[in-house]
């Protein structure tokens, strides 16, 4: 990749749009970036690798601190990058997201960040971030990390891959070699020999907690597999036995069990036979006497149905008196609702006649207030204009006083631009004849004068030092007019202010015409005496609606009371001839008496039915016991035999034999579990056996190779893996170095991978310097200052060229170098431009430092200015 051209606008310390040409450098590809410190040099490379990736080159920068503090609102931040690759042409555009003033009304606007890459040999635009950075790794074959270490060289940086140790060394390989996979695999292989040996150790111990768990074997059987599979064979046969002695004992059980059924169903129809014995001679006395009961019952009957016939004739007679009741009730109610309207319409007719009498009072007062609206609508147009009146004045004078405050700031204004003028005119007289001087000096005798064109000349303008700069007789002007135009401004304010005086004077004045010899404090009084009597007038206008409304509400309710009143008279009317006609045909004098004999009445047929009902159902009940018991002892053809003594002795002999079968069943369940528990316990031991040794074997082979990898054998040097493979990049990069610091420093010095003894520390990655002038080999910690650039700075583009082969041979056609050359003396400084030089035969190189020296060596350069007003400012130097 070769820049062709860098444009940039608004960007870092840049203000106005520059334009960085490349081309110009291409006859000699060594080239210098020099200015001051701040200036912005590091930031023309910032600039490429922003456009690149989007990114930039410094850690502590990051794109939206980009934009110029110093750029015009309208102004847009952007870098512009066109670049070779493999000799076809490519553009890119970038501009960050930053913050902006608002191009109109104030405040700020965030402008969104934005990209453009344009493919010209495949006529091909792309606009979106992640195709764009895509198209760039693709392209350049770097990332932005391995960018920054392929083209540009800080002094810092490749200092500290100069001087750093194997741990220091192996994370800056790591990182750019991308080696961390194989630490990854170190570290895989370190924890499966670690999980092994724990996998070992824990089989170990479950081996053992199984032996222990074994149960009622003695220890010395518990030492050996065959003597444990004995114990189980031992016990099974055991068991087994057990087995066949329950067998005979349940047969043996079921027998008895057999003889005990027949038994005891002979014993039961014994006692069948005694109870139903029993109960017949019980049941025979009970049962003559219920049928007695039952005969006199039955003739009490008649007696009691002409009994039940009276009490409902006695029921119907009650009936009637109670609807009498009710009806005497409704009409003493009728009678109270009669009496309750009449004096409701008495209290209206008095309410309608006091209502009528207030609303006549009312209207009278209404009356008074006619025109009470025309002297209100008077009153208000003369308040306006009072109010209106009060308004300008205090306008008036709020203007006054601004008006005081402008003219003082017009006069300090003009004060100002006068001495701006003195200032200007004094410089630019000082500057003219200045000129004259310094046309006079170069006046000779019989030439011409270039201003009259006179042969002699005697009296020459004589040459003052002092004279000023056409700059800064410039810059007076530019005072002079801005406070002008300043002045003239605020002239135009002080002017629009008196205007506006003068017309609020005039409008005062016409309103005080207006308003004439009017008190206007007697105006604001009467504007409060009308307001409370309108809000008189208003008060006593709603309550004489009011009283209409309530007097016709009142004339519609006695209407509805008087037609209620009629309805009443004739309800309770009709109620007193109800009650009179239900008296004739009531028997009954005195209720209380009536209800307490049918009371008795029904309690006496109530205690027959249920005597009856019971007698009856006993009956029944008797007879139906009789014969059931009469059904039992038909089936006995003769009194049974007792064989309870049997049965007793039968259930001894079965509880004895009952007994020795539980023991024997609890010592089988009991052996067989622990049978069932040693043999799992065997099987696992077994198993175990077998294993352990292959994993034994297994965990110490893991362990040998996690000791080799992480470069932990003991009496080995400590290599682990990924320095071993970082050696290969570093001794490539140590050899392509030595090409150049061998012609560098002379032939004195050839750079060596250190031979180091670290003991527990890690090796392989040291440097050592080997000296040919006295044939020694010492650490690179012992060069000079300016012999540590040199060799740093060989070390640093090997590391270039070794990360562009492992890229897969990128081409890399730029190369800057960031400072550092300020520690070299006038020898080595040309050797290293020498060795620069050499390089940029096919590649562009530059070189950002603010030495001296180096501006007197390198023709080409890029001059970076800083103002403190416009911003820094680059400019293209060349031989």
């Amino acid at each position: 990749m070769k820049p062709i051209k860098l444009t940039m606008q608004a960007f870092g310390p840049y203000v106005q749009k520059q334009e960085v040409d490349f081309t110009l450098f291409e006859n000699k590809g060594l080239f210098l970036i020099s200015g001051d410190t701040g200036s912005g040099k590091t930031t023309i490379f910032d600039a490429i690798v922003y456009a690149l990736y989007g990114e930039l080159s410094g850690d502590i920068r990051k794109p939206e601190m980009l934009r110029s503090k110093y750029a015009n609102p309208n102004l847009d931040t952007y870098v512009e990058l066109e670049f070779l690759l493999h000799d076809e042409r490519y553009l890119i555009r970038r501009s960050p997201e930053y913050m902006r003033a608002k191009k109109t009304g104030t405040g700020l606007t965030k402008h969104p960040s934005s990209v453009e890459f344009t493919d010209f040999k495949h006529a091909k635009v792309l606009t979106k971030v992640n195709e764009v950075r895509q198209a760039m790794n693709d392209l350049i074959g770097l990332d932005m990390k391995q960018f920054k270490q392929v083209a540009i060289l800080a002094q810092g940086e490749f200092l500290k891959l100069l001087l750093a140790s194997t741990q220091e060394r192996t994370k800056i390989f790591r990182e750019l070699f991308q080696t961390s996979d194989y630490s990854r695999l170190q570290e895989m292989i370190h924890e499966k020999a670690k999980q092994a040996i724990a996998k070992t150790d824990q089989a170990q111990e479950q081996l053992q907690l199984a032996i222990d768990a074994l149960e009622e074997l003695s220890e010395e059987e518990k030492e050996s597999v065959e003597l444990i599979e004995q114990w189980l064979k031992t016990k099974t046969s055991a068991l087994a036995t057990l087995q066949q002695k329950e067998k005979e004992l349940t047969k043996q059980s079921a027998n008895l069990f057999q003889q005990k059924g027949l038994l005891t169903q002979q014993a039961a129809r014994y006692q069948t036979f005694v109870q139903a014995t029993k109960q017949k001679e019980e049941l025979m006395p009970k049962l003559v006497e219920n049928e007695k009961n039952l005969e006199l019952l039955e003739k009490q009957k008649p007696e009691i149905e002409q009994l039940i016939y009276g009490q409902k004739k006695l029921v119907e007679q009650l009936d009637q008196f109670k609807q009498v009741q009710q009806v005497q009730a409704k009409q003493k109610r009728a009678q109270m609702n009669f009496e309750q309207i009449q004096n409701a319409c008495q209290k209206g007719e008095a309410q309608i006649q006091e209502g009528k009498i207030q609303l006549e009072v009312q209207a009278k007062q209404l009356q008074q207030w006619q025109d009470l609206e025309a002297k209100i609508e008077k009153n208000k147009a003369q308040v306006e204009k009072v109010e209106k009146l009060k308004q300008l004045q205090s306008k008036q004078a709020a203007q006054l006083e601004k008006q005081k405050k402008e003219q003082a700031t017009f006069i300090e204004y003009n004060q100002q631009a006068l001495q701006a003028q003195n200032d200007y005119t004094n410089a630019n007289q000082l500057f003219l004849a200045g000129q004259a001087g310094l046309l006079a000096q170069d006046l000779q005798d019989h030439q011409p004068c270039p201003v009259c064109g006179s042969l002699d000349h005697p009296h020459p303008a004589s040459f003052n030092d002092q004279t000023p700069k056409e700059e800064e007789v410039r810059k007076l002007e530019t005072i002079r007019s801005k406070k002008e135009k300043q002045a003239t401004n605020q002239s135009v304010i002080c002017a629009k202010l008196a205007q506006e005086i003068e017309y609020l004077d005039q409008d005062i004045i016409s309103l005080q015409q207006q308003l004439g010899n009017l008190d206007i404090e007697q105006v604001l009084k009467e504007q409060k005496e009308l307001f409370a009597q309108n809000q008189q007038k208003q008060q006593l206008t709603k309550l004489h609606q009011q009283n209409q409304t309530k007097l016709e509400q009142a004339q519609k309710v006695l209407k509805d009371k008087q037609e209620q009143l009629s309805q009443a008279k004739l309800e309770v009317h009709a109620l007193l001839e109800r009650v009179e006609t239900l008296k004739k045909t009531i028997d009954i004098q005195d209720e209380q008496q009536a209800r307490h004999k049918l009371a008795q009445d029904q309690k006496v047929c109530a205690e027959y039915e249920k005597l009856y009902q019971q007698t009856k159902a006993e009956n029944e009940k008797l007879k139906a016991n009789d014969a059931q018991i009469e059904g039992v002892l038909k089936t006995f053809e003769k009194k049974p035999e007792d064989i309870q003594p049997l049965l007793a002795a039968m259930n001894a002999q079965i509880a004895t034999m009952e007994t020795d079968r539980e023991n024997v069943s609890k010592e089988i369940i009991h052996l067989n579990g622990v049978i069932k528990t040693n043999r799992t316990l065997f099987e696992r031991i077994e198993e175990q056996m077998k294993e352990l040794p292959k994993m034994h074997d297994e965990a110490q082979n893991l362990k040998l190779l996690s000791d080799t990898l992480n470069g932990s054998l003991t009496g080995q040097a400590k290599i682990n893996l990924e320095t071993y493979v970082q050696i290969a990049f570093f001794e490539q990069i140590i050899r392509r170095a030595n090409t150049r610091l061998f012609m560098m420093s002379g032939g004195q010095y050839e750079l060596l991978r250190a031979n180091e003894q670290g003991g527990n520390s890690k090796v392989g990655l040291g440097l050592d310097i080997k000296d040919y002038y006295n044939n020694s080999t010492r650490s690179v910690r012992s060069l000079s200052g300016g012999e540590q650039f040199m060799a740093s700075l060989c070390l640093a583009l090997g590391l270039s060229e070794e990360i562009q082969l492992e890229a897969g041979g990128v081409s890399l056609e730029t190369l800057f170098v960031d400072e550092g050359f300020g520690t070299l003396d006038e020898e080595c400084l040309s050797k290293a431009i020498s060795a620069l030089s050499m390089l940029a035969d096919s590649r562009l190189v530059g070189i950002i430092s603010h030495v001296e020296s180096l501006m007197n060596r390198i023709d080409n350069q890029i001059v970076v200015s800083k103002d403190p007003v416009t911003g820094s400012h680059a400019r293209i130097q060349t031989a």
